[in-house]
């Protein structure tokens, strides 16, 4: 089931507390990586499900998702790769990594439509 949520300063509490948004992401997570450039994680990277993406050349990011379980809500890691630091200052690296996951929230709304 797909839900529209207007984008405010709660947009990812708001669809996280929903329920739906780790199913929806592990549907889309191919239109993700060719959106963003990336590829699938390496094997052993943990998690449920995990990808790279590169919102810029040279910084990659990977998300690794953990489904929900009988003990423990839905959950998800943001790395970022080491050498991240080198091209932006860290307050940069951290717009970086809210614009990611507001434009990851957007193609899996989208595909909803």
């Amino acid at each position: 089931m797909c839900v529209k949520h207007n984008h405010g300063d709660d947009h990812i509490r708001e669809i996280i507390g929903g329920g739906w948004v780790e199913a929806k992401i592990k549907e889309s997570v191919k239109i993700i990586i060719e959106t963003l450039k990336g590829e699938k994680a390496p094997d052993g990277t943990g998690g449920d499900f995990s990808f790279i993406v590169y919102p810029l050349p040279k910084i990659a990011l990977c998300y690794i998702f953990y489904e929900a379980d009988e003990d423990f809500p839905p959950s998800v890691t943001c790395l970022y790769s080491n050498n991240a630091r080198l091209f932006l200052p860290v307050d940069g690296l951290a717009d970086v990594g809210e614009y990611c996951s507001k434009t990851i929230l957007t193609l899996i709304e989208t595909a909803c439509l």
